[in-house]
């Protein structure tokens, strides 16, 4: 064997011998609320994150005559940020809890809770939904607001280079008041790139459908599909989308079960009406989806 094929063969040896430390390129997902620690990868330089507020229920329904359906949950705020790990080795996730529809007739749906990812003293914070309106007793009832985002999303830091979603203010809409549509949230610099959740629809009156929830801007997720009306039953409204899903379908004639949300999107409200009423849907839990990148 010759001096330069043996080097070849030594140099080959050693090289595959010593492990690696980049980062391996696996995204984590957390859907489920709660709290967890993430335990960063040998080589990771930066982590995308994206941090999804838990969404709000659909309101109730309320039976009797003409009297009106639910409105659907709001969709949940998000913030997706590229952080520098420095030296940190763990971070912490906390999940937002869905809302829940209430327990009565005409109850509003619970509101969605807040998700965060802290990572040092860094925090990035994306609000929950509101829940939608229960059905009143002469008409449909509004939808839920979607998530809001406070000054700056974040919290201990600078947006680092190479963000994508740094928000700076972010307002949640107003969800469709009885028998429109839900719309999406606005931000504050439309110069950058944003994820902004929808509202939900509002719920309506007989022979006239409930209003559809609101899009996500920046996806092609849209909001859920509102509840039909006929002489007997309202049509609730649509839930939100969010960043990861679209929205819960309303109740009506058609279908007298409300979809529920899912990752923070809004659930479905209830119908109403003469034919009785439904409750509307629970939201979806928040989701944070965390993601190593590899870096020198």
């Amino acid at each position: 064997m010759s001096h330069r094929l043996f080097y070849f063969l030594l140099v080959a040896v050693v090289f595959l011998a010593v492990p690696s430390t980049r980062a391996p390129t696996v995204t984590t997902i957390y859907d489920t609320a709660g709290v967890f620690v993430y335990n960063i990868p040998a080589g990771t330089k930066y982590v995308d994150v994206c941090v999804q507020g838990a969404a709000g229920a659909g309101g109730n329904g309320n039976t009797g005559g003409n009297n009106g359906a639910g409105g659907g949950g709001g969709a949940g705020n998000v913030i997706c940020e590229r952080i520098d790990v420095g030296s940190e080795t763990t971070a912490t996730v906390s999940v937002g809890a869905k809302g829940n529809p209430g327990a009565s007739q005409g109850n509003n749906g619970g509101n969605g809770a807040e998700s965060t990812f802290t990572i040092g003293s860094r925090i990035l914070r994306a609000s929950g939904g509101g829940g939608g309106l229960g059905g009143g007793a002469s008409g449909g009832a509004g939808g839920g607001a979607g998530g809001t985002a406070n000054a700056n999303g974040n919290t201990g830091g600078s947006s680092t280079a190479g963000s994508w979603n740094w928000i700076i203010s972010v307002t949640g809409s107003n969800g469709g008041t009885a028998c429109t549509a839900g719309t999406t949230a606005t931000a504050a610099l439309a110069t950058l790139l944003y994820f902004l959740p929808g509202s939900g629809g509002g719920g309506c009156t007989l022979n006239n459908p409930g209003g559809a929830g609101g899009p996500c801007q920046g996806t092609v997720n849209t909001g859920g599909t509102p509840g039909t009306s006929n002489t007997t039953y309202t049509g609730g409204g649509g839930g939100g989308a969010s960043y990861f899903a679209n929205g819960g379908n309303g109740a009506g004639s058609g279908n007298l079960t409300p979809s529920t949300g899912n990752k923070g999107s809004g659930g479905g409200g209830g119908y109403g009406g003469s034919g009785g009423w439904a409750q509307g849907a629970a939201g979806g839990d928040g989701c944070v989806t965390v993601t190593p990148i590899a870096g020198s």
